[in-house]
């Protein structure tokens, strides 16, 4: 962009900018994650817990803003509710933290001060910034420096144009502040609209020794790190050039582009590496924090889980000294040395039909990753091509039963670890890993298993007759005994219903000229098409809701907020009452002919040792058995009891399938066309 602009800022003017809308994730996510931090050629600590070399500080409060010294002591400020008070006012408390998180100084501030968004720290001196009332000026926010040891606050600047700093930080006697206007009626979303959402955000600092602010001329900034030359990186949006990484020279006032992205790939960000990788979380479809080179963004490295961060976006990501440190899903700091983590190894390849919300923890491993359509990932695995290393299947996807028949994959016996991890699995997952010989030709890292989340007591004041084990035909008959008032109240669809009876079905037929076909069919025919997959009620009144996901039974925010204690779990219809619960798997499988064969399978064992000591295991886990009634025993008692299903091409039945439902099309004829398919395809 060749020389900057130094502009002078009046402090109750300024142009318009926007500010990124902060979007709260409402969690609970566990602590506990791995590492795997050997070097090459040394001796391997399989399954190397990442608490081992992270601290997670549980303070008292909820972190809102934080920062570290060069001593590496930790400042956090939270807000606490005053007990004393029966208007229930609170006030903000700064603490300070040693490395083995002993509290060394604390101060809490009065009641003028409130919303504090960002802090820095340089020797004695706490710079923040907080919403103020100022005489004149109205509400604003305030840049203010705190003696720690004279416990003396300075007020260095006012600014009218902000509602909320995203971030500050110090760099040779600067403090730049990025923040927006949050209330602002005239947002706008120069990105597009699957952009970053900009109300009137700006970049300024304020130079300590002139006492003065300034801006710095990027329109539509959205994060800033430091980049480690004495450097600094801004991630903005350019008009005309879309999403960029611009490194900044406060010395010489210039900018250039470091990189150029697709889209809106992140929010926080930091620079690691000398300045040669960046770290940083998802905007959408997280993966955790995961670091990538600069000049490589395909391969890329996950550093925790995402289950750490869950749905954050805001995780205040900061590096400096070898160290990474984030906002957890509990408000609470993270903190890890990158070297503990990064494995630094030749990029493996992987390779999936799409994007996987369940895909395998990395573990520090560097990977690039192809997300494929259906159709080019079964012809790159049957045709065994040797430009891939790791694959991942879904047996809800149409291929999984011709990939199962057909796929070459390499046995995974000999890799440490994978024994143990079958063994704690249900005996059906484990069956499912392996084939008629014993090999194992994959490894199972998700059990998805169809249920329905159950109010029994509105089933019971409403007179719905559902019970906890049906088959088919009684179910539908249900379903076509409710009213319309108590269809409102249940979410499920007929396409699920007729996908969930066809996995069952090719489980055990390979014919549909049967009886138990043509029944099930006239039961089918009695749901209708008016059902759908309705959003939960907040009042608990519903009477079922299908789910499917590991994640809808184990998210704490679903079962506080919109299960509640009294819900049951049932599981959903089967052909005949007694048999398996039918579930669908991630399954993760090797190519025989990687070329990064040794580096695939340490990762292999490195994933299933890090599983292994997860403080929260898996479903399809045989351990821990969850107390005798509650929620989690319920849902223990589904995924026991279940069978692992490979999808038949659904192309083969689906044709007149819904016509005959309706029908428009006569059971018979539907018969007979689509048993002239199944022949040929079950003959191949």
């Amino acid at each position: 962009m060749g020389i900057m602009r130094r502009l002078k800022f009046w402090l109750n003017g300024g142009s318009e900018m926007t500010v990124k809308w902060r979007v709260m994730g409402i969690f609970f996510f566990i602590l506990m994650c791995c590492g795997c931090g050997c070097g090459k050629g040394e001796e391997k600590e399989r399954g190397k817990v990442l608490s081992e070399a992270m601290t997670v500080y549980k303070g008292e409060l909820p972190v809102l803003a934080y920062t570290v010294d060069g001593e590496g002591n930790l400042y956090t400020v939270g807000n606490e509710t005053d007990g004393t008070q029966t208007d229930g006012s609170s006030f903000y408390v700064l603490r300070q933290y040693d490395r083995e998180q002993n509290l060394l100084w604390e101060y809490s501030f009065d009641s003028s001060f409130a919303g504090m968004d960002a802090l820095a720290v340089q020797g004695r001196t706490v710079y923040f910034t907080a919403s103020r009332a100022v005489v004149g000026k109205g509400s604003c926010i305030s840049l203010c420096a705190l003696d720690m040891d004279l416990d003396k606050i300075d007020i260095l600047s006012d600014y009218t144009f902000y509602d909320r700093v995203h971030q500050m930080l110090l760099l040779d006697g600067r403090l730049y502040l990025l923040g927006g206007k949050d209330y602002s009626v005239k947002a706008r979303r120069p990105g597009g609209g699957d952009g970053y959402p900009f109300y009137e955000d700006r970049l300024v600092y304020y130079d300590l020794s002139e006492k003065e602010s300034y801006a710095v001329a990027v329109e539509y900034p959205i994060r800033m790190a430091f980049a480690g030359d004495g450097s600094m990186m801004i991630h903005a949006y350019m008009d005309g050039e879309g999403y960029q990484l611009l490194q900044y020279n406060p010395v010489q006032d210039s900018i250039r582009t470091a990189v150029t992205f697709d889209g809106c790939r992140m929010t926080d960000f930091a620079i690691c590496h000398d300045g040669k990788d960046l770290i940083y979380s998802y905007s959408v479809n997280s993966r955790g924090l995961v670091l990538a080179a600069l000049d490589d963004l395909g391969s890329e490295t996950e550093l925790c889980p995402s289950k750490l961060l869950g749905s954050r976006t805001d995780t205040k990501l900061l590096y400096q000294d070898g160290e990474v440190f984030f906002l957890d899903g509990e408000d609470c700091v993270v903190r890890f040395a990158l070297a503990d983590v990064y494995r630094g190894n030749e990029a493996i390849r992987y390779i999936s039909p799409g994007y996987e919300i369940d895909a395998p923890y990395g573990c520090g491993y560097t990977m690039q990753r192809q997300e494929l359509s259906e159709d080019k990932f079964v012809l790159k695995v049957l045709a065994q091509d040797s430009d891939y290393d790791l694959c991942l299947i879904d047996t809800i996807n149409s291929s999984s039963y011709n990939l199962r028949k057909n796929g070459v994959f390499y046995p995974l016996n000999d890799v440490p670890g994978v024994e143990e991890y079958l063994d704690l699995c249900f005996p059906y997952v484990k069956e499912a890993a392996m084939k008629e010989d014993g090999t194992v030709w994959m490894l199972p890292v998700a059990v998805y298993m169809p249920g329905l989340i159950v109010q029994e007591e509105t089933l019971e004041e409403m007179g719905v007759s559902l019970q906890r084990d049906m088959d088919w035909e009684g179910f539908t008959s249900v379903i076509a005994g409710m009213a319309s008032e108590e269809k409102e109240r249940i979410s499920l669809s007929r396409m699920v219903c007729s996908m969930l009876f066809f996995q069952q079905y090719f489980g055990q037929y390979n014919s549909v000229d049967q009886e138990i076909f043509r029944q099930n069919m006239k039961g089918m025919q009695k749901i209708g098409s008016d059902l759908w997959l309705a959003p939960y009620r907040e009042d608990k009144r519903y009477l079922f809701y299908y789910v499917r996901y590991m994640g809808d039974y184990t998210n704490h925010f679903l079962k506080e907020y919109y299960y509640g204690e009294n819900a049951k779990v049932y599981p959903m219809p089967k052909l005949s009452e007694g048999d398996a619960n039918t579930a669908t798997g991630i399954l993760l499988a090797v190519n025989p002919a990687s070329s990064h064969l040794e580096e695939t399978l340490d990762f292999i064992a490195d994933y299933v040792a890090w599983q292994r000591t997860e403080e929260e295991a898996p479903l399809f886990f045989r351990e821990p058995v969850p107390a005798a009634g509650s929620f989690e025993a319920e849902v223990y008692q589904l995924y026991q009891n279940g069978t692992i299903a490979y999808t038949v091409d659904a192309g083969i039945y689906l044709e007149g399938f819904y016509e005959m439902l309706d029908g428009k099309k006569g059971m018979e004829e539907y018969i007979k066309d689509t048993e002239r398919k199944l022949k040929i395809y079950f003959g191949e």
